[in-house]
């Protein structure tokens, strides 16, 4: 648990590299001001004093040496001069804030974390960097998983700084350069209202959608080929059930091999449904009861978070749960309190699709005054292993995606970052991104039924796009 610190009077503020911006719904109810220019708390010049890397793959990309310099209407990072500058103030519940939008859970900053104000800094109203201060002297900023500390910067020459430095027209430059011939493709699993379970398969170059293609079943992507995975039911007067199936495909996808008998299945009460599948594993609702079952071995025992992320997931879980429940209004405070004394069940927990991206989430049973059987769901603030979900962000601010869409309940952004797909309760809509932003109109709608659900989304760059497009040809004429 991010321990918390009380600083008076303290501004919290951490300076973050945005190719995401701010995200979401959590976060959209914060109150958000335009400051005067005179009262922007991150002015003046500021030097990197130290930083943390949270992801040993990560690598630095600002040094000792590079200042940091916010002024009314412009601002230099780095080497990079923007002009066309706004600021905005917010504020959050940091560990929420961070956990959101970097899927970090482990920093521990000086600050009071329930209050923390956050600057953004938006150039052409695009965020390019958000600010939390520590005290007066001290800000932080994330990139890529790399907290920077930053003090105030002393004698700095702003002349020299504004002469060195390269004038960005824009925020496109922050994005790398993919003139390349782009090609991505995702995979979507669905859920019917009807129970039934479906793939649909959409290809994209250079920004154009070039085909979309439907198929029964789910077609899983995994390491050693692609699997299906579904429901058969088995219509039974005096015990109806279903059985739930994950069949590997072979190779070259001349057979469905979706026979129950064939590889691996698990026997089911009627009503269970899979509610989230990834490279690994997937999840079963049976009648409010998650269940974490590993794809090669559907009928062994239910995983564990620490299966998954170690003693520090248990501990994180219980954590979350503590802190969550402590905050919960729909519970009694009698109640409240024997629930406290309880540790969750290492076993109860899903993933569940909020602020577009998959998050962990446990649930608890309890039972009510009137003796009636309650459950109780609590955000687990860890990221979900790349075992459950293999890439999960969203680099369009949600603020942009609703202007698009102001009806958009969900997005996914591509990892070439050149298409998005925003899903409303009718229809997901295609969208090509250009140098960081949505661009144009819809380029492609694909109708929905106002209950069917998104349980998979497995993306293909490049190459892998072409190998997945005629894997899913090949199936689809197997329906």
């Amino acid at each position: 648990m991010i321990k918390k610190f009380m600083i008076v009077p303290v501004i919290l503020m951490l300076c973050v590299f945005l190719a995401g911006c701010s995200k979401f719904n959590d976060l959209e109810s914060n109150k958000v001001v335009s400051p005067k220019n005179n009262a922007i708390p991150i002015k003046g010049a500021w030097k990197i004093s130290n930083l943390i890397k949270y992801d040993k793959s990560s690598l630095p990309v600002f040094g000792n040496e590079d200042i940091f310099l916010f002024k009314d209407n412009y601002a230099i990072i780095k080497d990079k001069k923007f002009t066309n500058i706004s600021y905005k103030i917010k504020t959050v519940d940091l560990e929420k804030y961070i956990f959101l939008n970097y899927r970090i859970t482990n920093i521990n900053l000086p600050v009071h974390y329930d209050t923390a104000s956050i600057v953004s800094v938006c150039n052409n109203d695009r965020v390019i960097y958000e600010f939390i201060i520590i005290d007066a002297n001290k800000i932080a900023v994330i990139n890529e998983k790399v907290l920077y500390y930053l003090s105030r910067a002393k004698n700095v020459n702003e002349k020299q700084l504004n002469t060195n430095s390269k004038k960005q027209i824009n925020s496109k430059k922050l994005y790398n350069d993919k003139n390349t011939k782009l090609k991505s493709g995702v995979l979507f699993g669905l859920r019917t209202a009807e129970g039934r379970y479906k793939t649909i398969w959409i290809e994209a170059i250079q920004n154009k959608v070039k085909q979309v293609t439907e198929c029964n079943d789910i077609l899983l992507p995994r390491f050693n080929g692609f699997w299906l995975v579904g429901a058969s039911n088995i219509n039974s007067y005096s015990n109806p059930h279903k059985y739930i199936f994950t069949n590997p495909i072979d190779p070259i996808g001349t057979s469905r091999s979706a026979n129950m008998n064939m590889y691996n299945h698990l026997i089911v009460q009627k009503d269970t449904i899979i509610t989230f599948i990834g490279n690994d594993y997937l999840v079963l609702d049976e009648g409010k009861y998650p269940k974490v079952l590993a794809i090669d071995n559907l009928s062994g025992p239910p995983t564990k978070i620490s299966d998954l992320l170690g003693d520090m997931g248990k501990k994180i879980m219980l954590s979350s749960y503590k802190k969550s429940l402590s905050k919960s209004s729909n519970i009694n405070s009698s109640l409240r309190k024997t629930l406290l004394n309880n540790k969750p069940d290492e076993r109860s927990f899903m993933l569940k699709r909020k602020n577009a991206h998959w998050n962990l989430t446990g649930r608890i049973h309890y039972t009510d005054k009137g003796y009636s059987s309650q459950f109780f769901d609590y955000e687990i603030t860890a990221a979900p292993p790349e075992k459950m979900v293999k890439y999960d962000d969203l680099k369009i601010s949600w603020n942009e995606i609703k202007e698009k869409v102001p009806k958009a309940a969900d997005a996914y952004i591509s990892p070439n970052d050149d298409i998005a797909v925003i899903v409303t309760v009718d229809d997901m809509q295609l969208f090509k991104i250009e140098n960081g932003r949505l661009t144009g109109s819809c380029t492609y709608k694909i109708p929905l039924s106002p209950k069917d659900s998104i349980i998979m989304s497995e993306w293909a760059k490049q190459d892998y796009v072409d190998m997945w497009a005629q894997y899913t040809s090949r199936f689809k004429r197997l329906n």
